[in-house]
């Protein structure tokens, strides 16, 4: 092994082999989650997504027509063997993310199927988040960053302070005893 390789050999960025004057991939842990990426199969994922963007938009008046496209989608999903996400169903329906959050919140007017169909799709998408994080199959990380941002999940700490001290005056209360003091 040259001396140059032997150097890099743990970190996460590409270097050249100087013997054979080709890149040598020497990617870390953060395309898969884990371990090396696939070239080939990085741009598969990537022309599955463009053919998901290209798609017509649906309009989302129209319940049938956001099921089916929700349907193609998880369809597409398994046939792929890819991880549902909340981007790629946005993509889907012709839709940004932002705008697909806002239709879950319900900031915008639509017929209660379609906020329904919506809301059991972002349920899919949990689900599978939740048991590929138990599997151990992402970085856990990774998956609480996407839940939070796309599922709406919050950290929370519930904090009571409570006191000995003497039970609170009201404020006619303490002008009296003050009041009083003054007089004295």
């Amino acid at each position: 092994m040259s001396g140059e390789k032997q150097l890099e050999k743990d970190k996460s960025i590409a270097v050249t082999d100087i013997s054979a004057n080709k890149p040598v991939s020497r990617r870390g842990n953060f395309m898969r989650g884990y371990g090396e990426s696939d070239p080939d199969e990085t741009r598969e994922k990537l022309k599955q997504l463009i053919k998901l963007g290209m798609m017509p938009r649906v309009d989302s008046t129209k319940p049938e027509e956001v099921q089916d496209r929700i349907v193609a989608y998880f369809q597409r999903c398994i046939d792929d063997g890819v991880l549902a996400t909340i981007s790629g169903l946005a993509l889907a329906l012709g839709l940004g993310r932002a705008q697909l959050a806002k239709i879950h919140r319900r900031e915008v007017r639509k017929p209660l199927e379609t906020y329904e169909l919506i809301d059991m799709a972002y349920n899919i998408v949990n689900a599978q988040y939740e048991e590929v994080m138990q599997e151990g199959k992402i970085n856990a990380l990774a998956g609480i960053f996407l839940m939070r941002n796309n599922l709406g999940y919050t950290n929370t700490d519930d904090t009571s302070v409570v006191s000995d001290a003497a039970p609170e005056r009201s404020p006619e209360e303490i002008m009296q005893k003050y009041n009083k003091l003054l007089k004295d």
